[in-house]
């Protein structure tokens, strides 16, 4: 490993991983550190589900959306917790991340007309949820084995990951062939997967949306460095655990973005 780095992000879930690819693609030599034993944070438990009101997949559902209405959907639900700033933020800037990552990255979403989570509220609109599409974690190679398993009631047999998508596929296992089928295949693959990469390669839900983040291009993956022995993400520690990383790295024109989501 090299012993310099213009970016070191602290934290590797979404948000981390989404800094990394904005840093990388700008040309800059980044990092991602992460103090468990595995990579993919909180987001590797997740459902993978973005809520982006006027997305591109909302459009290809034929349904209209903008940040305005948007926005009286967010002071309606959020009340006092409502902040003008922030709403603006993300609501302005949602579409056009979910275009970024999508051209930067191999991260896929797909849009459902699932309806918003209080859909009778003033603002509300359908296909502003978007899930994500599956990723085969083969092309991963030895870091597939270091992604954070997804919790149990998204996966059988420890890795055998659910599409929710899929889902009803499974339930028409004895009820006909093609749902028989379907399992069938799915079943060979995942003990083929687990006999050569030790897990499920099918990655779907907060996997998914980790495995897109992490590969960059087709050819191109994010740095990695796990440091389970790290004493609660300290910084200091966190930069003598990588290898060579020292105190020249807090330099002023170095950047060190923490997306560990806790203080």
């Amino acid at each position: 490993m090299k012993d310099e780095f213009d970016v070191i992000v602290i934290g590797s879930g979404a948000a981390g991983l989404t800094c990394a690819v904005v840093a990388a693609q700008s040309g800059l030599d980044v990092l991602v550190a992460e103090k468990a034993a595995f990579y993919g944070g909180t987001t590797a438990f997740s459902l993978g589900a973005a809520w982006i009101v006027g997305n591109r997949h909302q459009r290809a559902l034929g349904i209209d959306d903008d940040v305005n209405t948007g926005d009286v959907y967010l002071k309606n639900t959020l009340g006092n917790h409502y902040d003008s700033a922030k709403a603006q933020a993300y609501l302005h800037s949602g579409a056009e991340m979910v275009d970024y990552m999508e051209t930067k990255t191999e991260v896929r979403w797909q849009g459902v007309p699932m309806p918003d989570y209080f859909p009778d509220v003033t603002g509300a609109r359908a296909g502003r949820t978007m899930l994500v599409k599956p990723f085969d974690g083969r092309t991963l190679g030895p870091n597939l084995r270091q992604m954070r398993l997804p919790l149990p009631g998204f996966s059988v047999f420890g890795s055998m990951q659910v599409d929710l998508l899929e889902s009803s596929n499974y339930k028409n296992t004895f009820r006909n062939w093609d749902g028989f089928s379907f399992t069938a295949g799915k079943l060979l693959r995942f003990w083929r997967d687990r006999l050569t990469h030790g897990r499920g390669a099918f990655l779907a839900n907060g996997n998914a949306l980790i495995a897109g983040c992490f590969r960059v291009s087709p050819k191109r993956l994010l740095r990695l460095a796990l440091m389970p022995a790290l004493d609660r993400g300290r910084l200091e520690q966190a930069l003598t655990h990588v290898e060579g990383l020292v105190r020249e790295l807090m330099r002023p024109e170095r950047r060190l973005p923490v997306a560990t989501g806790q203080a």
